[in-house]
């Protein structure tokens, strides 16, 4: 849709996009969604403070969108 706006990045995702080419080297052949629930499987293991990085990005991006978009509403 062009006029779709998207959500920011969460945490994880943020995490998932900076971590997904080592996840997709590691396990080569491996769907989307598989490679996603590996990724997943090693964030959940990350301690609070290990994630404190992703949540000052996501944090930063949100800022960013709102800035973007100020009206911006999440409609799923």
């Amino acid at each position: 849709k062009p006029d779709h706006i998207r959500r920011p990045a969460n945490q994880f995702m943020i995490y998932l996009s900076e971590r997904r080419k080592e996840f997709k080297d590691k396990y080569p052949n491996c769907k989307s969604n598989d490679l996603n629930k590996h990724v997943s499987v090693q964030w959940n293991k990350l301690s609070s403070q290990e994630k404190e990085p992703y949540k000052k990005k996501s944090l930063e991006v949100a800022e960013r969108h709102k800035a973007q978009h100020p009206g911006y509403e999440y409609k799923p």
